[in-house]
C-alpha cells in the first residue's frame, strides 16, 4: 500500500540522518471486528495496525516512535453510501469531528 512505501521512504531518511521522531498511522476499530459490506476496508485497517505494531520495535532503537490511532467514528461523509445497518447507525450517532481527533493527537 502507499502507506508502507511512504513509511519506508521517510523512516529510511530519518535513520540515515540520525533523526529522532514519530510515525503515526490512522486506522480504525473496523480492523478488529467483522465489517459486513466493508471487508476490504476492515482488512486494510487490520493490515495497517499490524504493520505499525511490527515496525515499532524495529525502529525504537533509532529513536523513532510508531503509533497507530483508531479514532472511530469520525463525523464525515464516510457513512453516506453505506448499508442501512443498526450498528452503523449507532456508530454514526456517536461520531466525533475530525478537528477534535487532530487536537488530541497534537
Amino acid at each position: 500500500t502507499a502507506a508502507v512505501e511512504i513509511t519506508h521512504h521517510f523512516v529510511k531518511a530519518m535513520q540515515s540522518k540520525g533523526l529522532r521522531g514519530a510515525v503515526t498511522f490512522t486506522s480504525s476499530p473496523a480492523g478488529f471486528m467483522p465489517a459486513p459490506f466493508s471487508a476490504m476496508y476492515a482488512a486494510t485497517k487490520a493490515y495497517l495496525t499490524t504493520f505499525a505494531q511490527s515496525l515499532a520495535p524495529e525502529v525504537l532503537c533509532d529513536g523513532i516512535d510508531v503509533s497507530v490511532v483508531h479514532p472511530s467514528p469520525v463525523a464525515s461523509r464516510f457513512y453516506e453510501k453505506t448499508h442501512a445497518l443498526d450498528a452503523l447507525a449507532f456508530f454514526k450517532s456517536t461520531a466525533t469531528g475530525p478537528e477534535s481527533i487532530a487536537s488530541i493527537l497534537l
